[in-house]
C-alpha cells in the first residue's frame, strides 16, 4: 500500500528547504511538495483501551527483601524474576521462591546509605543474553574525597559459567561513570 502525504515548507524567501531525494528548492514564503512514501516496516497495534477494573496485583514475595526498586526479567523464557536491591543486590524469585543466594551482590561498591536517590539502581539485560549472558546494571559509588557526593556507574557483568542463577561478581567492566 503507497501512502501519499502532503508535505509542506513554511519559509523566508532567503532561507533553503529540502525534500529527501528531490534538488534543493529555495523556498518562497510558502510551497508544497508531494511525495510517495512506501511503508518499510510492520506497525504494531497496543488495545485499543484497557478497562481498569480489570487489573488486578497479586504479592507473590511478602517479605525477604531489602527496599526493592525494580522487578525485570532476562527475556530468557526461565520465568525467573530479577529482583533490585536498593542497598546493592539482585535477588531471583524463581518457581515460587525467592532465593536466598543473590544474582549478584555488589553492597560493597554501592553507596546507599539514607536511601533516597542512591543505590543499586537499575538492571537491564543485554538483549542477546541468552547467547552471551551479559547484563548491566547502574548504581551510585561514593565520589572520591567527597562525603556527602556520589559517583552514577553503568557498569556490565556476565552471568557465572556455572550456575545460571548467579553472576560473576568478577566480571564487571566500568563502562561509564559520571
Amino acid at each position: 500500500v503507497t501512502k501519499t502525504p502532503t508535505l509542506a515548507y513554511t519559509s523566508t524567501p532567503t532561507s533553503t528547504a529540502t525534500a529527501i531525494n528531490t534538488p534543493t528548492h529555495t523556498a518562497t514564503p510558502t510551497f508544497t511538495q508531494t511525495a510517495t512514501i512506501a511503508p518499510t516496516s510492520t506497525a504494531i497495534f497496543a488495545p485499543a483501551s484497557i478497562d481498569p477494573a480489570r487489573i488486578s496485583f497479586q504479592e507473590i514475595i511478602a517479605s525477604g527483601l531489602t527496599k526493592p526498586v525494580l522487578v525485570t526479567n532476562a527475556g530468557d523464557g526461565s520465568g525467573r524474576l530479577f529482583i533490585v536491591e536498593q542497598p546493592g543486590r539482585i535477588r531471583i524469585h524463581k518457581n515460587g521462591i525467592l532465593l536466598a543466594t543473590p544474582f549478584l551482590d555488589i553492597q560493597s561498591l554501592v553507596k546507599s546509605t539514607g536511601g533516597g536517590e542512591q543505590g543499586l539502581l537499575a538492571l537491564a539485560f543485554d538483549p542477546s543474553y541468552v547467547a552471551n549472558g551479559n547484563f548491566y546494571v547502574a548504581y551510585t559509588t561514593p565520589r572520591n574525597r567527597d562525603s556527602t557526593g556520589s559517583n552514577l556507574v553503568l557498569e556490565k557483568f556476565s552471568v557465572s559459567a556455572n550456575n545460571g542463577d548467579v553472576a560473576n561478581p568478577n566480571s564487571g567492566v566500568v563502562l561509564l561513570t559520571v
